[in-house]
């Protein structure tokens, strides 16, 4: 098993998200969560990704107690997350840079995932132009700086 929770519990206030969630998530298949708005899954993938701390509980990754920094998890969320007036290469390279690449290594990476996405006729396309499948390009890029296991 790859991914544990163990009785989570998560509130904001009166508004309870989750109370005593056991879950296991085995490795080698792809996994999705679903379900209508209002119903947890930004907050299940906060507590999964360690940005938020669960007040009950126990995650787990790989046999140990998860934290933001073992985590090593993609998460591409629906909402565009880019800078509407950035080009793709732009974004590429500032994430890049956020995920604690060098600048070379950030403008590698960047051209590498331009060319594996087919992103080159819109490199330095700014983001608020772009397609929503083209958007999506960038930011399933964006996701995978980390180079996640998972």
């Amino acid at each position: 098993m790859s991914l544990s929770l163990h009785k989570v519990a998560k509130s904001f206030g009166a508004k309870t998200v989750f109370q005593e969630l056991n879950l296991e998530i085995t490795a080698g298949p792809l996994h999705g969560i679903i379900g209508p708005n209002g119903t947890g899954k930004t907050t299940f993938f906060r507590l999964v990704l360690g940005l938020l701390p669960p007040d009950a509980g126990h995650i787990t990754w790989r046999g140990a107690e998860l934290s933001r920094r073992s985590a090593t998890m993609a998460y591409v969320p629906e909402e565009r997350g880019l800078y509407p007036h950035m080009s793709v290469r732009q974004q590429l390279r500032w994430f890049g840079r956020l995920a604690g690449l060098t600048a070379r290594e950030a403008t590698r990476r960047a051209d590498l995932w331009i060319d594996k996405l087919a992103l080159a006729p819109y490199a330095d396309t700014a983001a608020s132009d772009l397609s929503k499948g083209n958007a999506r390009k960038v930011q399933l890029a964006v996701g995978l700086w980390g180079t996640p296991s998972y």
